[in-house]
């Protein structure tokens, strides 16, 4: 499976969604396969990003690399885009 993408020039990535569609919110965690036109695409190790998908402005991605000095784990990542989350809803 992992070799067949690579073959294709494609990676699998743990993605997180959510949508609300008339006051409801579905959200779900899954192994998505991308392509190289996808933001998550170069995103390797403990990356983060952040995608937007609205009615006035189509994918608007903010992407984060780990920085010499500044490594982030599963509970900074969890934390930043949470913040990032409330701050941008609020």
């Amino acid at each position: 499976m992992i070799a067949k993408a690579k073959a294709e020039g494609k990676r699998y990535k743990l993605v997180c969604s959510a949508e609300k569609v008339d006051g409801k919110v579905t959200a779900r965690v899954a192994p998505e396969l991308v392509d190289s036109a996808s933001p998550l695409y170069g995103m390797m190790d403990s990356s983060t990003g952040i995608t937007f998908r609205t009615d006035v402005i189509l994918d608007y991605s903010i992407t984060e690399s780990e920085r010499e000095g500044m490594q982030g784990g599963p509970v900074e990542t969890a934390y930043g885009l949470f913040a990032d989350f409330v701050n941008a809803v609020t």
